[in-house]
């Protein structure tokens, strides 16, 4: 469960980023970025951040639902039922 959150935290802050690089939506948000921080820059980072927090929330998504094996169980050598383990 955890590592779901922070799966979508990391996707949605990679999402955010990269949607800072769309010029109309920095003019919209006024947000200015450090120099060292150029546009290239961030669209690489901000993809691996999603990219990053898409597997964790995919990988973590898995383990849900076990599956129960039965085995027989017996009265001499006659089966009379089974049992779920």
């Amino acid at each position: 469960m955890v590592k779901k959150i922070i799966g979508y935290v990391l996707a949605l802050i990679g999402l955010a980023g990269f949607a800072l690089t769309i010029p109309q939506v920095t003019e919209t948000v006024k947000i200015s970025l450090p120099d060292p921080l150029t546009g290239t820059t961030l669209t690489f980072v901000s993809l691996a951040l999603l990219l990053i927090g898409v597997f964790i929330v995919v990988t973590s998504g898995r383990g849900g639902k076990q599956t129960l094996s039965e085995v027989p169980i017996f009265r001499g050598k006659q089966i009379i039922g089974y049992r779920q383990v």
